[in-house]
Parts: C-alpha cells; structure tokens; sequence
C-alpha cells in the first residue's frame, strides 16, 4: 500500500514536471514571439515615422499617401472656387498666380489648404482609431473599392495602373492606404456622435454649447395694409394654400399705426432714457394683443441658425427677418419693415435644452446632425494644430500635379 502511494506521488510529480516544464517552455516561446513582434513593429513604426511627411499622435503620411489626398483636394478647391463664383477657374500656371479678393494668388490658397486638410485628416484618423477598429466588414469595403478602381481603370493590373496614375505622385499600393484614412476620416464623426448626431444627447454640455449658436427670438408682427380673414375663430385657407385676406378700414388702420408708433418709442426709450422703456413684460403683453404670427411659436420663440433647415425655410420668406434676428445681441429689441407690415423682434438666450423641449420641434428638425457636424469639425481644427508637417512634404509639387477626379474610391 505504502509502496503504491509512493509510486503515485512520484507519477504525480512527474506529470507535474511534464507540464511545468511544457509551460516553461511555452513561455519562453511565447516571450520570444512578443519580442520578435515588438522588433518588427518597433521597426516598421520607426520606417513610417522616417518616411512620413507629416503625422499626428502615432498617425502618419508618406510621400504618395500625402500626394493622394492633395491631387484629391485640389480637385475639391477648384470645385469650391467655381462654386463660389471664381471666374475662369482652370488648373494652369496662370490661374494659380492670380491673385483673390484676400491679395493671395490662388496657389498659395491651394498650397495652405492641403496642409490643412492633410492635418484633418491625420487627426480624423487618430479620433477614430481612439473610439473603435476597421471591423471585417469595413476592412472589405475598402479592400473591394480599391479593387473596383483597380478593374475598371486598369483592367485589374496594378502595373498599367501605377503608370495611369504616376503623374499624381502615388501608386496602387497607396492608394489603398490612402483609402483606408479616407474611409476613416469619413466615418470619424459618425463613431463619435453616432448616426444624424443621434449620440448628441448623450453630451448635453456639448449640445448646450452648441445651443448657445442660435439666435432665440420672439416676434411680434402687424400688418398695416390687410388683415386675415376668420371663421369660426380660425384663419381661412383659400385653395393656393395660402391664408385669405382682406383690407384693412381707415380706422384699423389708425390703430395699427398706433401701436407700432408705441412701440418703436419704446425702443428708442431704452437709448434715449425718454419716457417708458421697452421691457419684456411690455413686449409680451403687445404680442398677446397684437400679433398676427404664429400662436404656437409663444411659448418659447423661433430658434434661428445659420445651418438650419427651418431658417433657411423662414428666411426664402422673411429673409430680413432672420438677418436682423442672427445679428441682434441678446436683450435687443429691433424691427423690420416689411412689404405687408412691420416685425418686432426680441432677442434672448437660448433656453436651456430647448432642442428636446418640444415646444419649438420645428427650429429643431436638424439639430442633431448639426451639432454633430459642428462639434466634430471644431475637435478637429483645434486637434489639427498640433499635426506636424515636415519639411520634405513640400517636396509635393501641388501646383503643378493634375487634380484627381478619377481615382478615388466609393464605399
């Protein structure tokens, strides 16, 4: 019995050796595969670091990546140029030594705006790499754009396509890298703050500031020629779609004249010191007797922004009324002659989280995306200033390489 038990200790401990001696083995493997890859990533890391032209926060662009995205936002310039109006815009020595409205010839335009982009698009890439990875999924998107280029310009042969696209400074090889941070770049904003900005919400501080941009205006308006015309208490609709009216008498006339007459003296009173001021509760109270807006628009104002898609309907109407209302200060009051009448304005803060109230759902159809647009571009121009550009990048001669319209992927 003694005799078996020893047997059995000592096959115990054997195993036990057998395997200690298999995981001692197994690390030293697994500890000189870690240091093989540290090597050679440490190693391929320092081979971009040294071949980069410009990088951010562990992102990098050599030479044919960077020229990639500068033939790119040339052809994106030159669109943006004609969009706005340029005269003769073409890609040509001439052209790009006249001079813009800002004394700089186009080309130092172009020059200074690639090494901006180039930036943005570096720091793009560091955001998203810092919330998520490519999935497979994304990886293969990429993959069978680069490819789909690659059939369709070069007949899949990647040396007929290098030589197609020799002139703008890349190749084949980095074009695929090029996409891959274009796709990222592309993709950066929606990671972060979700599909339409639906993630806003979740950084209320965010949105707030983003809030603190539109102009939050009640208006009072009075019409001094006609009048809508009623049944039954609600305004009449005639078969345009458009509100019926009818003319004012001498004496509505009259009246009308004389409230808009109180009401600019109590304007002028708030600069001239000179009889009863302006105030609020004075304003509130002529917009409960006398306007003829929008009754659902009282309880918290109209909500103007530039990016707005209800400012940008309001103001293909009442354009003036939107121009005054973005460029009062807050606590202003202000009035706009109209064709049919006059409209009184008053300006305040914004009210907080407003865009979730409900009671302005109108102002607020796109606020989301909006603020995500803003947010996300105001992250990456302030993250763009500290992208280095190194001096070898201006060994890309942007001027002179054609624009890219023709080799660019689509996800």
């Amino acid at each position: 019995m003694g005799k078996n038990k020893k047997d059995s200790v000592a096959a115990t401990a054997m195993v036990k050796q057998t395997k200690y001696r298999f995981l001692t083995i197994f690390v030293c493997v697994f500890l000189s595969l870690v240091a093989v890859l540290t090597v050679t990533l440490g190693t391929i890391s320092a081979h971009k670091s040294r071949n980069a032209v410009a990088k951010y926060n562990g992102q990098t662009m050599d030479t044919e990546v960077a020229s990639f995205f500068a033939s790119y936002y040339k052809y994106r310039f030159m669109s943006a140029l004609s969009a706005s109006g340029v005269v003769g815009v073409e890609d040509s020595p001439g052209f790009w030594n006249k001079k813009g409205d800002d004394g700089e010839t186009y080309g130092d335009q172009l020059r200074a705006g690639v090494e901006e982009y180039i930036k943005q698009v570096l720091v793009a890439n560091y955001l998203y790499d810092n919330y998520t990875n490519l999935t497979s999924t994304d990886r293969k998107k990429i993959s069978e754009a680069c490819e789909e280029l690659l059939t369709y310009r070069a007949n899949g042969k990647k040396d007929e396509f290098n030589k197609l696209v020799s002139d703008y400074g890349f190749s084949y090889s980095s074009l695929c890298e090029a996409s891959m941070m274009l796709y990222k770049a592309s993709m950066a904003e929606r990671v972060i703050y979700g599909v339409d900005g639906s993630n806003v919400k979740n950084f209320p501080t965010l949105a707030e500031s983003y809030l603190k941009k539109y102009s939050h205006v009640y208006l009072i308006f009075i019409r001094t020629e006609s009048k809508f015309v009623y049944e039954n208490g609600n305004r009449v609709m005639g078969d345009g779609g458009e509100y019926l009216t009818e003319p004012l008498t001498d004496e509505e006339k009259a009246d009308r004249e004389k409230v808009i007459s109180e009401m600019r003296d109590a304007i002028s009173a708030l600069e001239s010191g000179v009889g009863a001021s302006m105030s609020e509760e004075m304003f509130f109270t002529y917009q409960a007797a006398h306007d003829e807006g929008d009754e659902d628009m009282y309880a918290d104002g109209y909500y103007f922004h530039e990016s707005s898609a209800f400012t940008y309907e309001f103001a293909s109407a009442l354009g003036e009324v939107v121009d005054k209302s973005l460029n009062m200060k807050v606590g202003e009051y202000g009035e706009v002659v109209l064709d049919f009448g006059v409209c009184f304005i008053y300006k305040d803060v914004p009210t907080t989280a407003a865009y979730a109230s409900g009671l302005n759902e109108a102002c607020f159809t796109d606020f989301y995306s909006d603020a995500s647009a803003y947010l996300f571009n105001e992250t990456v121009l302030s993250l763009s200033k500290d992208a280095k550009i190194k001096d070898k990048f201006f060994n890309i001669d942007i001027v002179n390489m054609p624009y890219n319209h023709e080799y660019l992927p689509k996800f």
